[in-house]
Formats: structure tokens, C-alpha cells, sequence
């Protein structure tokens, strides 16, 4: 299904086969008939990316090659936009021109205009469904080489031995820990440790911060990272390595489950519940479906939730006990086992 934005572009002709599409977030790039054949490249949550198509990229960054036209479809996020826009820079030249596309609930009129010396000004083009298209022209003004460095920053967290969290631009909880996984990260200390090293996945896992929790407080065996973006999973990479400890981990791209293959004795999760801006339970309904299936017979599912979510009723065709063991009124902390 394509998205407003999609649709607005698909409607003027300016993809062409060389046109770069970043940050596309549908089903655009899965190629209807008629449609040129587009290079895309995703950066952040695409339920559209392909492992399977070399025309597909997940990265961090653009890859070091020129780019003689892109479509940009805008973020919410004013600091992500900004950095894709400096990383592009470095790989357009004067006088190329790059597509904006974004919804007006996302702030694309006022974003546009603080594009920077890079970018000429830029001009409006066509609207519709809610939508906004723009064009700017790449100035002449040298960039400098675009390192992600420069853009990610951490802090650390004192009441949890000191752990440093890394992130980007674009990721969740991007300032500080969020109240949702704090109280999470405050449950999973007052609760019992097993006995035996586990095998634990984290899923949706972000900045990596519930994942490097769990190796420092728990006796886990392999820990799984798994996120659909790219800029979290280069977060986690960071986080996860800056801990002293010698517990294997491994970072998997994946939307949903789709690409995780082991057995776990423990999934813990702060899983997504938008789709953009709106709350899309479709992400959760897959993924305790496809938990059960992921969890050994005695495996268990640890997850937060914002407390208005249905998430206890929607475990229940899934597991055969569903217990909600504490409510902040703002957040609630959710546990599943014996999987059906």
C-alpha cells in the first residue's frame, strides 16, 4: 500500500531509473508495473526493504558514490532530516536537484526552509492528501566529509551501573532514558534471576539500552539485538560494546521476526505502536504471534506498554497465561509464557 507521500510524487514525473529514493517508508520500492526502476536507499524503519534486491540498501549512511537525483521523504524528526540532508551533500554536486516529500502534520512547510547553505531555496511544487512536494537545488557551497560520529552523542545512567547508552538522530529516546523503559529497567531489577544462562532476544531494541541491561544484571548466555532501522541497530553496536563483558551478542535487521531463526528462553521488548503518527496495532499483533513461535516451551516475553494499549487481550489467543504485573497508570509491564 503506498502512502500519501507516494502517491503525490507518482504523480509528477521525476523519478527517473538513476533517482535515489531515502527514507521511503512503503511500498513503493516494491515495484508496481509501470514504475521505473528506482534505487533506494533506507536509513530508518522500512517495512519496505529488501535483503534479496541489489537495488536496496539498509545503511547508516549513504554509500560513497555520486547521486545525480534524490527523493527525500521527510521525517518528523527536524535533527534526522538535517543529518540526511548533510550526508547527501557530500555526494551531490552544484546545481543537483533533490525532492522533498512529507506530510504536513510532519512539519515539512518549516523544515524546508531551514535546509542550510547547502541547499538553494527551496520551492514548492504540488500538494495533495495532506502532503507537500518540494525541490532544492544543491548549492556550490563545499562539504565537508560526513562522518556519523559527528551526530551521535550518549549519556549515561548512573542508577543502572553507570551504563552509557549511544544514539542518533531519528532513534527513540534520543535525549534520555524514556519513562517507559525506566520503569521496565526498575521491574527487571527487583525480579528473580534465573538460575541457568539464557538465551535472550531484544526486540525493537533501539538504543540497545534493555539488551545492555540484561547482560550486566542477568546471566544471559547470547543476547540477540534485533530493530527494522538501521540507526538504531549502529546505536546498540555502540552501546552494547562499550560494556565490559564477554556475553556473545549479535545485531539482526528485521522487520518484525521475519529474519530472527533461534529459539529464545526470554524476549524483552518496548515494542513500537506507531506507524508514523498514527497507533498502528498491527505491529504488535504480529509480533506476538510471531513470539510464540520464537520462544522455547518454558520461554517467556517480557514487555512495557503505554497503559491505554489492549495488549493483554491481544496475547491471550498466544499464550495461555498473560499476567499485567505492574501499572504506573501512564505505562504497565506485561508478562506471557507458555506459549499455544
Amino acid at each position: 500500500m503506498l502512502d500519501n507521500t507516494s502517491q503525490l510524487l507518482l504523480r509528477h514525473p521525476i523519478l527517473t531509473p538513476d533517482s535515489w529514493l531515502i527514507n521511503a517508508n512503503d511500498a513503493l520500492s516494491h515495484q508496481a508495473p509501470g514504475l521505473p526502476t528506482l534505487r533506494a536507499h533506507f536509513v530508518y524503519a522500512h517495512a519496505a526493504y529488501r535483503a534479496d534486491d541489489p537495488m536496496h540498501t539498509l545503511a547508516a549512511e549513504l554509500p560513497s558514490q555520486t547521486i545525480p537525483h534524490a527523493v527525500v521523504y521527510v521525517p518528523k524528526e527536524k535533527a534526522l532530516l538535517h543529518m540526511l540532508m548533510d550526508n547527501l551533500a557530500q555526494y551531490t554536486t552544484s546545481g543537483t536537484t533533490v525532492h522533498l516529500v512529507g506530510h504536513n502534520k510532519g512539519g515539512i512547510k518549516s523544515v524546508v526552509k531551514q535546509l542550510g547553505g547547502y541547499w538553494q531555496q527551496s520551492e514548492k511544487l504540488a500538494s495533495g492528501n495532506h502532503c507537500l512536494l518540494y525541490a532544492c537545488t544543491r548549492s556550490d557551497q563545499v562539504a565537508p566529509p560526513f562522518t556519523l560520529a559527528s551526530y551521535r552523542h550518549s549519556y549515561r545512567l548512573a542508577e543502572y551501573s553507570n551504563l552509557e547508552v549511544f544514539n542518533l538522530p531519528g532513534v527513540f529516546s534520543e535525549q534520555k532514558l524514556d519513562q517507559g523503559t525506566q520503569l521496565l529497567l526498575d521491574y527487571l531489577h527487583q525480579k528473580p534471576r534465573p538460575k541457568s544462562p539464557q538465551r535472550v532476544l531484544d526486540f525493537a531494541c533501539g538504543t540497545g539500552i534493555i539488551g545492555a541491561y540484561l547482560r550486566a544484571h542477568y546471566p544471559v548466555a547470547h543476547l540477540t539485538a534485533c530493530d527494522i532501522s538501521s540507526l538504531a541497530l549502529n546505536c546498540s553496536q555502540h552501546t552494547l560494546a562499550a560494556q565490559p563483558n564477554t556475553c556473545d551478542f549479535e545485531l539482526v535487521a528485521s522487520d518484525g521476526l521475519q529474519r530472527i531463526q533461534h529459539r529464545y528462553d526470554w524476549i524483552v521488548s518496548n515494542p513500537p505502536f506507531h506507524t508514523g503518527q498514527k497507533t498502528d496495532y498491527s505491529i504488535a499483533a504480529q509480533f506476538f504471534a510471531a513470539a510464540k513461535q520464537r520462544l522455547h516451551k518454558n520461554g517467556r516475553l517480557t514487555l512495557v506498554a503505554n497503559s491505554f494499549l489492549g495488549y493483554k487481550d491481544m496475547l491471550s489467543p498466544h499464550f495461555a497465561k498473560v499476567e499485567e504485573v505492574q501499572n504506573n497508570n501512564k505505562f504497565k509491564i506485561i508478562e506471557a509464557w507458555q506459549p499455544c
